[in-house]
C-alpha cells in the first residue's frame, strides 16, 4: 500500500496525535479512487436511464372485478394511487407499454387510458367507484379493481404464478448457496495445474489439498474430473501445451463440488491416477499432432474471474438472455444525394480497420463536383436584375462527402460545447471573418458557414447528450453545414461576430433576432421580384435538406443575427423561418438569387407571380373616436383640481344606467391628465365590477388598462386589453406595446411601436412623451439603433418635459454609447445622475462608471465606492440587479468573497429569471468552486472559510464537483481541529449522497475523524453500515486497519487482532504492536516492532527521533514482560545506535 500509515503509529506521549496523523496520509491515498469510482457509477446511471422498458397490459373483467396485469422484461417499481376518479400507475423507470386497447376490455370499469409523454405512468379514468389491491409478482404486477362494496379478502394470484415465484424463490436459495460457496473458494488461494509435454501425451498434474476426493468420468468428447470441495484452480500452464485433439479445458463449482471439464475431439486415449497427493491426467496425441499453443495467456486471476455462479435471475431468464445474446446485423444508411459523417461519442477497437481510408479516397473525398452552368445564371440575374435570363433549371450542387477523420487538414475549427443548467452553448471560432445562417427544420438546427475549413462537431454530441441524438457534418460547394438533431424542442439563438458565433440552445430565446422584411417591386409585373435588405450578406448555397426531400436555397450573413420570425409564403417559393440569415424552399425550377450590393433578390425569367401588397391589421386605418381629446385633456389639466374633481365625482356617483360607466371613464380620466394613475385605476376598477362578462365598454376597458400600465400593473393591461370588446379600438394596439414594454418583452413592443405611428400622433403631449420615451428605449434595448435614433428626434421635438427629462438623458446616453460616442454618452449621463429622479440618476451613475471602467478612466475602488451609494440608496428593480452584478465582479476581484456572495444573492431575490442575475448565479457557482476545490480557498482561514459555507451553501455544484468539494473542506476542517463540524459535513455526503464503493471511501475518511476525535464507536459504526463485498484491496486493507484501531480504542483487543490476521504489511505490523502494548502483551508488541526495522540495525545510517522511541519502546516491552534473552539480543544489536547519553541511559533500564 502506498500510504505510510505505519510509520506514523508511533510510542508517542499522546496516542491522539498519532492517529491523526495516520488519518492524514491514509486520506490522501483514499481520495483519487473515489473519483474514479464515482464517475464510473455516475456513467452507468446514466447509461440504464437512456432505454425505456419494454412491457405488456392485459386488462381482463372477471365475474365480480377486473384484473389488470402488467408484465414487463425486468422489475420494475411500481406505485399505484387513486385520485378522485383517476387511477394513476406510476412507474421508477421509463417503460413502454401499448395500452390502446385497454379501453374496450372492460368498458364498466375503465373508460379511458392514457400514458405519460415520458413513460413513466399510466392513467385511466374509472367509470366507477373502486377499491384496488396491488400484488407484485417479479416482473409482473396485478392491479385488482374491486367494487366499493367488496367484501372478504382480496382475490388471490393465479395458481401458475404462485407456482413460478415458488421455484424461483427456491432457484434463489441454491443460487444463494452457490454464491456463498463460490465466495468461501476465492478467498482461498487457487490450486495450481501444472502440466508437461512428453513425446506421446500430456500429463496435467492437480495438486490437491487434504481431504479433497475425486473422481473422474469418461464421455464420447468429453473428460470430467469432479472434486468434493470448492476449488478454484490456476489452468493456465494447462491451456498453454493443449494438444489439438483437446478443444477446451474449462472449470466449474456446482454448490459443495468442483468440476473441470477436458472436451476432445475424436477419439483420445485418457488415463488419470492418483499420485500421493496429485491427481495426474494423461492425454495421448498422435506423433503427428502437436500441441497448439493458446492463443492468449490468461493470468490465475482471470481464470478465477470465469467462475460467474448463476443466480435466480438468470436462472429465471436464460432462455431470454440466450436470445438477447444474439449480435444484430449492422445497419447500412441509405445514400440520399449528398454525404455526410455522423459524430460518434466513441470508437469500437474492432471497427477501426473498417474506418480507415485509403489516400485516393481521401483525395476524391476533397474533390469538389462540377456546377452545373445553370449556377452561374442567378448571380447575373442579379448583377443586372433588369435583364430578363433565359428559362432554366438551376440543379442544386450534390455536397460533396465529408472527409474522412484519418485525412490530416491544414487547419480545421473545433467546436466548443458547454452545457450549463439553464443552457447548452456552441462556439464556432474562425481565424477569419465568416459569415453564417442558422435555421430550424423538425427537429433539428442546421448551421450553414462560409468555409472551406473542416469543423470538428464531436464535442457537440459528447457534451449534449441529454438534448442532442445526432450531428451530421456536411461539406458544401461554397462552405460547410451542421445538422443536429435534437433530442427535445430548443429554442435557438444566434450571438456572437463573424470571427466567434455562438449558438445557444435553450428553453427560452436569449435574445430575439433582428427581423427581415421581404419587398415586393411590382415596377414592371414581368419583372416583378422580391428583394431583402441584409447587411455584410454572405455565400448562397443550394442542397437538399435529406429529411424532407426539398431544395433549399441558404444565404449567410454577418453580424448581428437577423432572420425572418415568421414564414411567408409566396407561389414560386416560401421564405422559412430563420434564426439568422435567409432560407429559401424552392417551388419553382427556375427561381433565381443573387445578391446586388446588401440585397439579396429574387426572381425568375418573366418575373414572379406576385399580388399587391396589403396593408396588416395592425397597420388598418380606423373613424373610431380616439379614447383621449387633446382639448378635453388640456382642459382638465388647466382647470382647478378640487372643484372638477368633485364636479366629476358627483357625476358619477349620481350617474344611473348607461351613463354611469361614462361618467366613471370621465373622472379617470381627469385623474390621468393630472397624473393620479392609480386613483384612475381605483375609480375604473369600482365601475368594471358592476359590469356582466361580455357587456363591458371598450372606452373604459383601454382608460382601465392605460391608468394599470402607468400604475405599474401591466399584466392587467394586456388582459384588459384582450378582451373582444377592445379589438375595434384605435388605439388597442399602441396600448399594448406601452404593456409589454414595461415587462420588458422588447421585441414585441418594438414591433408593435412601428405599426401604430398613427395613433400616437393623435395623443395628448404627456401620453406621447410616456409612449415614444418607451418606444425609444424597446428600440435600444433590441439594438435597433436607426430606429432610436428616430425617437431620439420626436423626443427633441415634442420635449421632454420635467418629469421624463432625466430618463431620457439615459436613454441618449445610451444610444450614444452603442454608437461610439463616448463623450457624449458620458455628458448625457452626467446631466441625468444630478438630476431629482433617483432611478434615472442611479441608473445614469451605474452607466457612467462602466463606461468608465471600459475607458480605463476612473481607478477600482472609486468605481467600488461609487456602486456602493447607489446599491445603498436605490433598490428593488433591474438598476439594483445591475449595481450588484457590478459590485461582484469588483468584490471577486479583491478576494471580498462573502461580498460577492452575498451581492448574487441579492440580485437574485430581486429578479430571479432574469439573464443578468442567472449569469451572476452561473459566475458564482464557478467561483464558489474555484475557492473550495482550487487554490483560491487556501487564502482563507478555515473557520472563515467554514463560515462562509455554510452561509452560502445553495452555492454546492451538482454532482461529483459539489462532493468533492464537501470532502475538500472537511479536509481543511481536520487540518485545525475542527473536527466535529468535519464529521458532520462527510456523514451528510455517506447519508444522502453517495453508494457503493465511493461511499465505502469517504465511510474509511470519516472513520478517521472520528478516530480522531476520541469516538470509535462512531467509527466503527461509519465502518459497519457502509460495508460493500466487493471492494477494491487497497480501499478494504485500509478499513480494516481502520476498524482494528477503533476496536482496541474500546478494549476488544482480540477482535482487532483477528480483523487483521491476513493483513500484510508494515501498517498492519506497526498495529499490531500497538494492539499488543494496549493489552499489555509486551513481548509481542516489542516482538512486532522489532519484524517491523528487521535489518535497521546493520545500516551505517543513524537511528531518527522516531526510530529510537520505537527502539525503547521495545525495549521496554521486553523488560516489562521479563525476556531476559529477547531483550539481550535487541540490546546488542541497537545499543550502538544508542548515541545520545538520555537515549542510552533510557536504553540501558
Amino acid at each position: 500500500m502506498s500510504c505510510k500509515a505505519g510509520l506514523l503509529f508511533k510510542a508517542a506521549r499522546k496516542p491522539g496525535a498519532r492517529v491523526r496523523l495516520f488519518a492524514d496520509r491514509l486520506c490522501h491515498g483514499l481520495r483519487p479512487v473515489a473519483v474514479a469510482l464515482t464517475v464510473a457509477f455516475t456513467s452507468l446511471a446514466h447509461a440504464a436511464y437512456a432505454d425505456p422498458i419494454r412491457g405488456e397490459a392485459t386488462l381482463t373483467p372477471q365475474s365480480n372485478y377486473a384484473r389488470l396485469v402488467l408484465q414487463f422484461e425486468e422489475d420494475v417499481p411500481t406505485e399505484v394511487t387513486v385520485a378522485g376518479s383517476i387511477l394513476v400507475i406510476q412507474f421508477r423507470k421509463q417503460v413502454t407499454v401499448p395500452i390502446d386497447l385497454l379501453s374496450e376490455a372492460a368498458p364498466a370499469y375503465v373508460g379511458s387510458v392514457r400514458r405519460d409523454p415520458d413513460g413513466t405512468a399510466i392513467r385511466m379514468a374509472l367509470t366507477q367507484k373502486l377499491r384496488v389491491n396491488v400484488m407484485t409478482a417479479g416482473e409482473r404486477v396485478f392491479i385488482d379493481l374491486l367494487p366499493e362494496k367488496w367484501v372478504g379478502l382480496p382475490p388471490a394470484l393465479p395458481a401458475e404464478v404462485v407456482k413460478e415465484l415458488s421455484d424461483r424463490a427456491i432457484a434463489a436459495e441454491r443460487a444463494l448457496r452457490i454464491q456463498k460457496t463460490a465466495d468461501e473458494a476465492r478467498k482461498r488461494p487457487p490450486v495450481r495445474v501444472r502440466a508437461s509435454v512428453q513425446p506421446t501425451f500430456v500429463r496435467f498434474v492437480f495438486e490437491m489439498p487434504d481431504g479433497v476426493s475425486v473422481s473422474s468420468s469418461l464421455a464420447a468428447d468429453r473428460f470430467s474430473l469432479s472434486f468434493t470441495s470448492p476449488l478454484v484452480f490456476d489452468l493456465a500452464d494447462a491451456k498453454i501445451v493443449m494438444p489439438a485433439n483437446i478443444r477446451s479445458i474449462n472449470q466449474k463449482i456446482d454448490g459443495e463440488t468442483s468440476r473441470v471439464d477436458i472436451s476432445l475431439i475424436g477419439e483420445a486415449d485418457v488415463h488419470a491416477f492418483r499420485e500421493d497427493k496429485n491427481y495426474v491426467v494423461d492425454v495421448a496425441f498422435d506423433q503427428g499432432q502437436k500441441p497448439k499453443p493458446a492463443a492468449k495467456l490468461s493470468t490465475p486471476a482471470e481464470k478465477a474471474s470465469e467462475i460467474v455462479p448463476p443466480t435466480s435471475e438468470q436462472i429465471a431468464k436464460e432462455m431470454a438472455e440466450a436470445k438477447s445474446a444474439e449480435p444484430k446485423p449492422a445497419e447500412s444508411k441509405p445514400a440520399e444525394g449528398m454525404a455526410s459523417q455522423s459524430q460518434q461519442p466513441e470508437a469500437r477497437p474492432a471497427d477501426v480497420k473498417s474506418a480507415e481510408v485509403k489516400p485516393a479516397e481521401v483525395k476524391s473525398s476533397d474533390e469538389k463536383p462540377p456546377v452545373a452552368a445553370a449556377d452561374a445564371k442567378p448571380q447575373a440575374a442579379a448583377a443586372k436584375p433588369d435583364v430578363a435570363a433565359p428559362p432554366a433549371t438551376p440543379a442544386a450542387a450534390p455536397p460533396s462527402p465529408a472527409k474522412a477523420p484519418e485525412a490530416p487538414a491544414a487547419a480545421g475549427v473545433t467546436v466548443d460545447a458547454r452545457l450549463t443548467s439553464d443552457d447548452f452553448r456552441l462556439t464556432f471560432p474562425f481565424p477569419n471573418p465568416t459569415p453564417a445562417a442558422v435555421f430550424r427544420r423538425s427537429d433539428s438546427i442546421w448551421v450553414v458557414f462560409d468555409t472551406d475549413q473542416p469543423i470538428d462537431a464531436s464535442a457537440i454530441k459528447r457534451e449534449g447528450t441529454w438534448i442532442v441524438s445526432d450531428v451530421t457534418a456536411t461539406d458544401l460547394p461554397k462552405g460547410r453545414a451542421l445538422r443536429i438533431r435534437l433530442n427535445r424542442p430548443q429554442l435557438a439563438t444566434m450571438i456572437g461576430d463573424e470571427r466567434g458565433w455562438t449558438l445557444i440552445l435553450a428553453d427560452k430565446a436569449q435574445s430575439p433576432p433582428q427581423q427581415l422584411a421581404a419587398v415586393r417591386n411590382l415596377t414592371d409585373p414581368s419583372r416583378a421580384s422580391v428583394s431583402i435588405s441584409l447587411l455584410k450578406p454572405g455565400q448562397i448555397h443550394r442542397f437538399n435538406d435529406p429529411d424532407a426531400g426539398d431544395l433549399l436555397l441558404v444565404m449567410t450573413a454577418g453580424s448581428p443575427a437577423r432572420g425572418f420570425m415568421k414564414r411567408q409564403d409566396f407561389v414560386e417559393f416560401s421564405l422559412l423561418e430563420s434564426i439568422h440569415g435567409v432560407v429559401v424552399q424552392q417551388k419553382s425550377d427556375d427561381l433565381t438569387a443573387g445578391i446586388s450590393s446588401d440585397t439579396l433578390l429574387l426572381s425568375r425569367p418573366g418575373g414572379l407571380t406576385l399580388s399587391t401588397a396589403m396593408t396588416s391589421p395592425e397597420r388598418a386605418t380606423s373613424v373610431i373616436r380616439p379614447v383621449f381629446d387633446i382639448a378635453e385633456w388640456r382642459a382638465y389639466q388647466n382647470a382647478e383640481f378640487i372643484p372638477t374633481r368633485d364636479k366629476l365625482m358627483t357625476a358619477a356617483s349620481l350617474a344611473n344606467g348607461a351613463a354611469r360607466m361614462p361618467a366613471h371613464v370621465d373622472l379617470a380620466r381627469f385623474y390621468l391628465a393630472r397624473g393620479m394613475y392609480v386613483e384612475a385605476k381605483g375609480i375604473l376598477d369600482l365601475a368594471l365590477a358592476e359590469v356582466k362578462p361580455g357587456e363591458e365598454d371598450s372606452s373604459a376597458l383601454t382608460v382601465h388598462a392605460v391608468a394599470s400600465t402607468l400604475a405599474g400593473r401591466s399584466e392587467l393591461a394586456l388582459a384588459d386589453l384582450g378582451n373582444p370588446a377592445v379589438a375595434v379600438n384605435i388605439d388597442s394596439q399602441l396600448w399594448k406595446a406601452l404593456a409589454l414594454g414595461r415587462l420588458r418583452k422588447w421585441a414585441d413592443a418594438r414591433e408593435k411601436f412601428k405599426n401604430v405611428e398613427f395613433a400616437i400622433t393623435a395623443l395628448p403631449v404627456d401620453l406621447q412623451r410616456i409612449v415614444v420615451a418607451e418606444a425609444f428605449r424597446a428600440s435600444l434595448e433590441v439594438r435597433d439603433y436607426p430606429g432610436a435614433a428616430g425617437r431620439s428626434n420626436d423626443l427633441e421635438v415634442l420635449g421632454a418635459g420635467s418629469e421624463l427629462a432625466a430618463s431620457v438623458a439615459v436613454l441618449r446616453g445610451r444610444l450614444a454609447e452603442a454608437l461610439g460616442r463616448d463623450q457624449d454618452a458620458l455628458a448625457a449621463y452626467a446631466a441625468a445622475s444630478g438630476s431629482a429622479d433617483r432611478q434615472a440618476a442611479s441608473d445614469a451613475k451605474v452607466r457612467e462608471v462602466a463606461l468608465r471602467q471600459k475607458r480605463e478612466e476612473i481607478s477600482e475602488e472609486d468605481a467600488l465606492r461609487e456602486l456602493e451609494t447607489v446599491a445603498a440608496t436605490w433598490r428593488g428593480d433591474s438598476i439594483e440587479v445591475w449595481t450588484q452584478a457590478m459590485l461582484s465582479r469588483i468584490y471577486a476581484a479583491k478576494g471580498r468573497y462573502p461580498e460577492t456572495f452575498a451581492a448574487v444573492r441579492r440580485a437574485n431575490q430581486l429578479e430571479p429569471n432574469s439573464e443578468s442575475a442567472r449569469k451572476m448565479q452561473d459566475d458564482a457557482s464557478v467561483l464558489f468552486e474555484q475557492i473550495y476545490n482550487g487554490a483560491k480557498g487556501d487564502e482563507l482561514a478555515p473557520v472563515e472559510a467554514l463560515a462562509m459555507f455554510y452561509e452560502f451553501r445553495d452555492l454546492t455544484p451538482i454532482g461529483r464537483r459539489g462532493d468533492e468539494m464537501i470532502r475538500h473542506l472537511a479536509d481543511r476542517l481536520v487540518g485545525v481541529d475542527l473536527l466535529d463540524q468535519a464529521s458532520e459535513l462527510l456523514q451528510y455526503q455517506i447519508d444522502h449522497r453517495l453508494e457503493g464503493s465511493a461511499r465505502a471511501q469517504v465511510a474509511s475518511r470519516l472513520a478517521m475523524v472520528y478516530l480522531m476525535n476520541r469516538k470509535p464507536e462512531r467509527a466503527i459504526a461509519a465502518l459497519r453500515t457502509t460495508r460493500i463485498a466487493d471492494l477494491a484491496g487497497e480501499i478494504r486493507q485500509q478499513r480494516l486497519l481502520l476498524e482494528a484501531r477503533a476496536q482496541t480504542d474500546i478494549g476488544r483487543h482480540d477482535l482487532a487482532l483477528d480483523i487483521i490476521t491476513n493483513v500484510g504489511g508494515r501498517e498492519a505490523i506497526r498495529l499490531r504492536s500497538d494492539i499488543y502494548w494496549a493489552s499489555r502483551r509486551w513481548r509481542e508488541s516489542a516482538e512486532q516492532i522489532e519484524l517491523l526495522y528487521g535489518d535497521r540495525w546493520r545500516d551505517f545510517q543513524p537511528l531518527s527521533p522516531t526510530e529510537k522511541s520505537d527502539v525503547i519502546r521495545a525495549a521496554i516491552g521486553y523488560a516489562l514482560a521479563d525476556d531476559a534473552v529477547g531483550l539481550a539480543r535487541f540490546r546488542d544489536k541497537y545499543n550502538p545506535k544508542m548515541d545520545g547519553e538520555a537515549d542510552r541511559a533510557a536504553f540501558d533500564l
